[in-house]
């Protein structure tokens, strides 16, 4: 096995350490013994209980705002327009 050049175990260094820091900072979902949890780093739990893993999944999707398909984004613009029309009224 060759050995990389250093600038780029350097970078790739960096890059690691770039997604440990990610790790200890981003919502995880966890099994615990009524279903599935979206829980912060801290142990606060910000959404949940639900049945499954992927309802817990889409749950934290939603929290960082990404949509999980474009018929869930147009429908969620459309809601935001009538909720936005009801609040001028």
């Amino acid at each position: 096995m060759t050995k990389l050049p250093k600038s780029v175990r350097r970078r790739l260094a960096a890059k690691q350490e770039v997604i440990r820091a990610a790790r200890k900072t981003a919502p995880v979902v966890v099994q615990i013994d009524v279903g599935h949890v979206v829980r912060s780093p801290d142990g606060v739990v910000l959404a949940g209980p639900f049945a499954t893993n992927a309802e817990a999944w889409r749950a934290l999707d939603r929290i960082e705002r990404q949509p999980v398909s474009p018929q869930e984004e147009k429908t969620d613009w459309l809601w935001r327009q009538r909720v936005e029309s009801h609040r001028l009224l």
